[in-house]
Order: C-alpha cells, then structure tokens, then sequence
C-alpha cells in the first residue's frame, strides 16, 4: 500500500496492539492508525457488501484477522478513504511510519520534553526528482518507492515563547486557538 502504514510496520511500531482475532472496533482502531478513515459501521458496511470476507462470529462479535483487515485497508485505500493524518502523508507524498519513527527517536532525543508534537519541529524534504507524473526518471528507482523524509527536532525556547504569544494575541482577538 502506497499511501497508508503497512501492517508489517503496523506490527513493529505497535507490538502490544498486535492480537489476533480483533474484535470490529478493534480492527476500526488499527485501520485509523495506519492512516484509513475506518469505523465500526464502515467495516460492518464492506463486510455486507461483500468487499470482505464474512470474519467469524456475529455482527458485535466478529473476529478479524490480519487477512480481512488487509482486504478492508485495500478497499478503503481504493476509495481515498483517509484519516485527516492520512491525507497529509499523500499529499506530502511521507511514509506514515517513517514520520511516526522520526517523532520517536527526537522524543528520546529530548526527554526533558513531553511526548508531544506541539513541542518539536518537524521538517519534510522531498524526495527528489527521481518521480515525476507517475514515471521514474532515474534507472533502477521502480523497483524501490522514494518517499519524502520527516525529521524533528525539539522546539528552541525562543521558538516556543514566540508561539506563545502568538497564541495569546489570538486569544485576545477572540480567536478560540
């Protein structure tokens, strides 16, 4: 899958969510972390459609397995069906897991700071002209994907204070931050 996290770096970014069988909303919640607009009623929807095998069990007790997650993440990726995190990654053209891994490694670079990304500075770079208009104009870059890289680095007290009055001058306008 080209613009959502895969289920091999699902399963090692996230070791302790990976149990199997899931139940429905379980499997809903490991679609949205992989970057698909999934819920409850979205996957019982593809499973009445047919899109995906019928898991065992009854409609509140279903069992989904990696098999019928992987058909509804296809479905769901075919369809354009992304989270809002999701479509900042197509539209960055980033690996979901590489960001989340760049993010880990800076919070372990900083943990003086909060493990949150209001407190970093995240930079992209493109990946370079080797893909253009859906053709690979360097020899031998089809047989691997480029993407953009994230990097973080922890925010600079200036550049926080600075976002802090920004924040108040907002508030002071009226404008809920």
């Amino acid at each position: 899958m080209r613009n959502v996290m895969s289920m091999a770096d699902y399963r090692k970014l996230f070791p302790h969510q990976v149990s199997y069988p899931k139940r429905t909303s379980q499997a809903a919640t490991e679609l949205v972390t992989r970057g698909l607009k999934a819920s409850v009623a979205t996957l019982d929807y593809l499973v009445n459609k047919g899109e995906v095998r019928m898991p065992r069990g009854d409609k509140r007790t279903r069992h989904w397995y990696p098999w019928h997650i992987m058909e509804a993440a296809r479905y769901l990726e075919k369809h354009e069906a992304f989270t809002p995190e999701g479509w900042r990654c197509v539209m960055e053209d980033v690996d979901l897991a590489q960001d989340i891994r760049a993010f880990r490694a800076a919070c372990a670079q900083a943990p003086h700071l909060p493990p949150d990304r209001g407190y970093f500075v995240r930079t992209v770079t493109p990946s370079g002209p080797c893909y253009r208009n859906g053709e690979y104009d360097v020899p031998g870059m089809a047989a691997r994907r480029v993407y953009a890289t994230v990097s973080y680095r922890p925010i600079s007290v200036e550049q926080l204070a600075e976002w802090g009055e920004m924040l108040d001058a907002a508030k002071s306008q009226g404008v809920a931050a």
